[in-house]
């Protein structure tokens, strides 16, 4: 890639790459380390034109997953109950994906973990409980306050 002046590499991590799951610490971990590199790499590398970056993909419906939710409780229903988008994703979305960050349209991506998850990550797992909102919570807003000689805050 130095000799031709450039290009795109894009790393596999998981969506556990950027969020933790309970029983799931060493393949977190795996997941996490591949973000790590993505990222130093993509600094070391940004100069010469040479993007690096990592696609998380959630669950998505291949092979695998068909057997996993085979021998899981719940099955195939239990792991579309974990997707916010109410359905498993596609391997054609990740190639998608994958093809976007190797693309000019990705030019100025770089070191980036591209979660495509169907909103997995951003929402507590099923059976997690919700943050509810208190009056005065921290999900509130405070009302701003004159500034003293011993608070310096705003």
């Amino acid at each position: 890639m130095l000799r031709q002046g450039g290009g795109a590499i894009v790393n596999a991590s998981s969506g556990a790459g950027v969020k933790g799951f309970k029983g799931q610490a060493a393949y977190a971990a795996a997941k996490h380390g591949v973000i790590g590199p993505t990222r130093s790499i993509a600094l070391d590398h940004a100069a010469s034109n040479i993007r690096v970056n990592a696609v998380c993909p959630g669950i998505i419906d291949t092979e695998m997953i068909q057997r996993f939710a085979a021998s899981t409780p719940g099955g195939r229903d239990a792991l579309i109950a974990e997707e916010p988008i109410g359905r498993l994703g596609t391997p054609d979305e990740i190639a998608a994906a994958v093809l976007w960050l190797c693309s000019d349209a990705a030019s100025f991506a770089a070191g980036h973990a591209l979660v495509v998850d169907g909103g997995q990550t951003v929402r507590p797992r099923t059976g997690d409980a919700l943050p509810r909102a208190r009056p005065g919570g921290p999900d509130t807003v405070a009302p701003r306050h004159r500034r003293t000689r011993r608070d310096n805050t705003t």
